[in-house]
C-alpha cells in the first residue's frame, strides 16, 4: 500500500511520520522523516562548457552534507530539465557532468540546481553557459621549435571565464591564453 502526503515546513531535525486512515488516530510506526536546510549553490566550477556536455564541473555552495541521493538539475528556457547523477566531495562541494543543453544553438546558459535527496532542489538561480567555440585562423601558423611565438587565435565563441584560466593546446603542450576581445 502507499500514500503521498507532502512534508510540512519544520525545524531541521528528525521526526516520526505517522498515518491517520480516519483523521483520529493515529499509527505509533516511529519511522522517521529528517528535515534538513536547504542547500545552495554559490558558484560553479567551470561556469561554462561546449554544447556537447560532458564538462565535469564542481558546484560550490553550502549544506550540501545532509543528503544521501545527490543529483544536479539543468534548465533553461525550452524543453524539459535533465538531472544527472552527482557525488559529494564535502559540505560545500558536489561534482557532476553537464549534459547536452536543451536551450537552443549557439551560446546558451542553464540554471544549476541541486537536490540531496534526488526530488527537493535548491532555488538558487547559478548559471552554466555552454559555448561553441571555434577556431577559424592563426596569426601566424609556423615558429621555431623552441617556442616563443605569439600566436593570435581567430575564431567564434570565445567567453573570458571567471575561476578557471583559457588555454590554448598545441599537440605537444598546453599553454595558458590571455584573453582579447569576443568581438572580434
Amino acid at each position: 500500500d502507499e500514500l503521498s502526503c507532502v512534508s510540512p515546513a519544520a525545524t531541521a531535525g528528525a521526526v516520526p511520520v505517522e498515518i491517520s486512515l480516519n483523521g483520529q488516530q493515529f499509527t505509533t510506526s516511529g519511522v522517521k522523516f529528517t528535515s534538513y536546510s536547504e542547500a545552495s549553490v554559490s558558484y560553479l566550477v567551470p561556469s561554462a562548457g561546449p554544447r556537447q556536455g560532458g564538462t565535469a564541473i564542481t558546484v560550490f555552495g553550502a549544506g550540501f552534507s545532509h543528503g544521501l541521493d545527490y543529483r544536479c538539475r539543468f534548465h533553461g528556457d525550452a524543453g524539459p530539465a535533465a538531472v544527472v547523477v552527482a557525488s559529494m566531495v564535502d559540505d560545500g562541494r558536489l561534482v557532476c557532468s553537464t549534459p547536452a543543453p536543451r536551450c537552443g544553438s549557439g551560446s546558451c546558459a542553464e540554471v544549476v540546481e541541486v537536490s540531496l535527496n534526488s526530488e527537493s532542489y535548491s532555488t538558487s538561480g547559478v548559471r552554466f553557459t555552454y559555448h561553441n567555440a571555434t577556431v577559424r585562423s592563426l596569426s601566424v601558423v609556423s615558429g621555431p621549435s623552441s617556442g616563443g611565438t605569439t600566436v593570435t587565435v581567430h575564431g567564434t565563441g570565445f567567453m573570458q571565464m571567471s575561476r578557471v584560466e583559457t588555454e590554448c593546446r598545441f599537440s605537444h603542450g598546453s599553454v595558458v591564453a590571455s584573453f582579447i576581445d569576443d568581438t572580434k
